[in-house]
């Protein structure tokens, strides 16, 4: 038997993007699948496209993907979690090799993969291109998730706006949660004048990040003023056999 991935797809204003999440999710070939629709206060008409599809429909008032996650999280009752933004997509066949990592190594807690940057050059014609060579990023969307490994961790911290990615696979690392990052490309990651980081210049994004990262230091930090250290996201990379 295979195991129930709970899909947790937040939607802020993201209609347009929703045929395409539900299709790249079909394509997977997976079952048993649940995909948790969590509408953060769209004003568009997400809503009434939700009702199209074989989805479970969530909304709350706009509280921020941290704030959809954890509400996802709460509603679902698959024993593996995905988390999927709705203007991402799904490289093919990507689950079902993510499912049989986690099945074939049961003391991993969480498998991910590479990324691969999409630019859309015009969002409404779907016209596309892929750029820059994949990368090892703190995307949720790249991995598969055991459901318990939130129990040990917890949840996302609302009151981020940005990078609560970022600080939630810190919190993962601080507690040696086991992470082996595929070679595989698990995501493609597409970019456009709508994404949450495109509103942020360079200079914030760093801001953003290295305040995570002075958090971790704090909570990593020894009485006798000594860090204890974690491990360097990279060398999670599985080596080239």
């Amino acid at each position: 038997m295979t195991p129930l991935i709970s899909v947790i797809l937040p939607v802020f204003n993201g209609a347009k993007f929703l045929a395409d999440a539900v299709k790249t999710l079909a394509e997977q070939d997976y079952a048993p699948l649940e995909i948790i629709l969590i509408d953060d206060g769209s004003t568009d008409n997400t809503a009434e496209l939700a009702v199209q599809y074989p989805i479970r429909y969530f909304y709350q008032a706009n509280g921020g993907p941290a704030a959809a996650r954890n509400l996802g999280l709460e509603v679902a009752t698959g024993e593996l979690i995905k988390f999927l933004d709705v203007d991402d997509l799904l490289p093919p066949a990507s689950l079902p090799m993510l499912v049989q990592r986690l099945t074939a190594q049961p003391e991993l807690d969480i498998v991910t993969g590479h990324i691969q940057t999409v630019v859309l050059s015009n969002a409404d014609q779907r016209n596309h291109f892929q750029d820059a060579t994949p990368f090892a990023g703190f995307n949720l969307g790249a991995g598969l998730f055991r459901r318990h490994v939130f129990e040990r961790v917890g949840g996302f911290d609302a009151s981020l706006a940005y990078a609560s990615d970022v600080d939630w696979y810190l919190r993962a690392l601080e507690v040696e949660t086991q992470i082996v990052i595929v070679r595989d490309v698990t995501l493609f990651y597409q970019q456009h004048g709508q994404n949450l980081l495109r509103q942020l210049d360079r200079k914030d994004f760093r801001t953003y990040f290295l305040r995570n990262l002075q958090r971790s230091i704090a909570r990593r930090r020894n009485p006798d003023g000594t860090v204890r250290p974690i491990r360097e996201w990279n060398s999670l990379i599985e080596p080239i056999s």
